[in-house]
């Protein structure tokens, strides 16, 4: 009697096939977010050539996207005779990732029973075609009903990767020329001044440029919600929600070094790199604040409050595929009610005639359009002035949403 290893024939090299096979098992059954159990893969095997570490994250990033629709074909096509062991539904899923890659193709060996029975599967419901939980199908259905299937195309692809350059620390022309010596591809973007795209970004975590904080990473959907809130310098802004600080150092650009820009968090452990991070970029006008400290200073009024939500994350799917498959319905509740709370604690810091920027990467009404209504029927001193969602499609990055709210 054959085994999985002799039905679906996997040709890479054992210590690739491995590594792959024990990354996966961390993603799909102990539930480590992607990115971190890529990582600590990379750094287990640091014998691995270029190529074999291309291989085994383009592997690993491809089966985690495309999971749920892989899993759906393992099943069909799973041997009466195999046992369903973890070890044998990952083999099979990476036997499949495998073979809808042309690129990947030569590593795997089938019968042509296999090749038919894979190739009839028909009539496979959209929400498994697309790889995304059938709650997040019919959610994005209901709020989208004319654009629901472009937005759902959308996050199928992986998310390009770009950079925005740090005016505190250099010029386009400068830069230009750090990226030219690294014989890095790249293009601005014609519509989101400073956002720059990368075609082959290997190089670029460990080069000078980025040492020296000439560049940051970021989404071009993150970097134009920021260009949209108008912050300028001079003004006093909050940046509430700041996390690791990524927005916040486009803003400290934005500001050229005037003005006052506070930083803050709920969780202060997230903002642990955050001052590091600003001296490297050349920041003097950062102050961190813990949020309880920050929501009890009676004698502070911004100009600007941003608020960047903690939300499903959902337009960022194509940057983080494990939320395809594992992002529960029940945990929006929770979140909803979060924003609100942060909404109400952040009214009080704003002073007349200044604004709440509220920002999601989501692309639920329910947690954007909806909850600024919400908002707004208990805080009746606020005006909706700008609101704005932001497709994966329409720039090729993040999905996002921007409400502006002016107080009287």
């Amino acid at each position: 009697m054959k085994n999985t290893t002799e039905i679906f024939l996997i040709k890479l090299p054992n210590a690739l096939n491995s590594g792959i096979q024990v990354c996966l098992k961390e993603i799909l059954f102990e539930k480590s977010y992607s990115d971190k159990a890529v990582n600590i893969m990379l750094k287990s095997h640091p014998t691995w050539g270029s190529r074999d570490r291309k291989t085994a994250t383009k592997i690993i990033y491809t089966l985690t996207r495309n999971y749920i629709l892989y899993n759906y074909i393992s099943d069909i096509i799973w041997p009466s005779q195999i046992e369903k062991t973890q070890e044998n539904q990952i083999h099979i899923l990476v036997f499949l990732t495998l073979f809808f890659d042309e690129s990947l193709a030569e590593k795997i060996e089938f019968s042509i029973e296999i090749a038919e029975q894979i190739k009839s599967i028909t009539d496979i419901p959209p929400h498994i075609r697309h790889s995304i939980l059938r709650w997040i199908y019919d959610a994005i259905q209901k709020d989208w009903t004319e654009e629901a299937s472009s937005l759902i195309e959308s996050l199928d692809n992986p998310a390009p990767v770009y950079i925005r350059y740090n005016s505190l620390k250099t010029t386009a022309q400068k830069l230009n020329y750090e990226l030219d010596k690294l014989q890095i591809n790249y293009e601005y973007d014609t519509n989101v001044g400073g956002a720059i795209r990368i075609k082959n970004a290997n190089q670029l975590r460990n080069s000078n440029a980025f040492k020296e904080g000439m560049f940051e990473f970021q989404d071009i959907g993150s970097q134009y919600i920021i260009k949209q809130t108008g912050i300028h310098p001079e003004q006093v802004v909050v940046d509430f929600c700041a996390g690791k600080g990524g927005k916040t150092l486009q803003i400290c650009s934005m500001m050229k070094n005037e003005g006052r820009l506070i930083a803050s968090d709920i969780d202060t452990s997230r903002m642990t790199h955050l001052e590091k991070r600003a001296k490297k970029a050349g920041v003097k006008n950062l102050e961190i604040i813990a949020n309880e400290n920050l929501i009890t200073n009676k004698n502070l009024f911004a100009d600007i409050v941003l608020i960047d939500a903690p939300c499903s994350g959902l337009g960022t799917l194509r940057r983080q595929p494990d939320l395809k498959f594992r992002l529960e319905e029940n945990s929006i509740g929770t979140i909803l009610e979060t924003q609100q709370e942060i909404l109400s604690q952040c009214a009080p810091l704003v002073r007349s005639k200044g604004r709440i920027a509220y920002a999601t990467c989501s692309v639920l009404k329910r947690e954007n359009s909806e909850q600024i209504e919400k908002f707004l029927t208990k805080h009746s001193e606020f005006k909706l002035k700008q609101e704005e969602y932001i497709f994966p499609n329409q720039f090729d990055g993040d999905g996002f949403y921007l409400a502006m709210l002016e107080k009287e």
